[in-house]
């Protein structure tokens, strides 16, 4: 147990508080976008890198048919295809969020 002096202790305080913020360009979006060419450029790549790591999470989820898979679209599809199959109902939220 540690020793208490009855005082709590004083929050340390810097006097540099201020972050600079910069604004996001208005291209942002534009810019974002035009990188998902590389994505699907060199999905072959990556599926191959990302093997183990997805073989590990799906070993790991121990998937049965009774589950659900939601895909929320973080990769080039491996986990999806896997889970489907497995015989594993995937989800797919984009018809849903189309209606909103």
């Amino acid at each position: 147990m540690g020793v208490s002096s009855g005082t709590p202790p004083t929050p340390h305080r810097s006097t540099e508080m201020s972050i600079p913020v910069t604004p996001t360009p208005p291209d942002a979006r534009t810019d974002w976008a035009s990188k998902s060419t590389d994505w699907v450029h060199d999905e072959q790549i990556y599926d191959r890198v990302f093997a183990p790591f997805t073989r590990a999470l799906l070993a790991a989820s121990d998937l049965h048919q009774e589950h659900r898979v939601l895909d929320i679209g973080c990769d080039a599809g491996t986990m999806l295809e896997q889970s489907h199959a497995a015989g594993v109902p995937v989800g797919d939220l984009a018809a849903w969020i189309s209606t909103r």
